[in-house]
């Protein structure tokens, strides 16, 4: 009986403690999202002549999958995801696209483009590669360590 117990008891914490890694790191991503679409070199492209719009910034399908309904931002628009495919029939100008988001503990590495038009007649795009190194901290998650390349 008492192994029973023991063994009932183990089970518990375990799915206790699956439960709350899961969602803590549902919740870093989230955070790390919000970091990297409002670092600070971006929000000229992002906002452009649509400051105060109330036009979303999209996010197309990568690697990574967009963690929607979170009410992400980027510099106070909202962020919605977008097929890749209608990118170009819609008059979209900007969007991004996550390739890789891998959490670490307290450290992340965030691998993503942002592609931007400078003038929506014009019909080609414009990339700017970002690798941000991320820092977990009391306070939430932080940029540690950028590059920007133009591509």
């Amino acid at each position: 009986m008492k192994v029973l117990i023991g063994i009932s008891a183990s089970l518990l914490f375990l799915a206790f403690y699956s439960t709350t890694l899961f969602s803590q790191t549902v919740a870093d991503r989230s955070q790390i999202w919000q970091e990297c679409m409002n670092i600070f070199e971006l929000q000229d492209h992002i906002l452009g002549d649509l400051a105060g719009s109330d036009l979303p910034v999209y996010v197309v399908d990568g690697a990574v999958a967009f963690p929607g309904g979170t009410g992400l931002t980027s510099f106070g628009r909202r962020v919605e995801a977008l097929a890749a495919d209608p990118v170009d029939e819609a008059g979209i100008a900007v969007y991004f696209r996550f390739d890789k988001l891998e959490v670490l503990g307290n450290s992340a590495t965030v691998d993503f483009s942002l592609s931007f038009r400078d003038d929506l007649s014009e019909g080609s795009f414009r990339t700017l590669h970002v690798l941000a190194e991320m820092q977990k901290t009391p306070n939430g998650w932080s940029v540690k360590e950028k590059t920007l390349e133009e591509e």
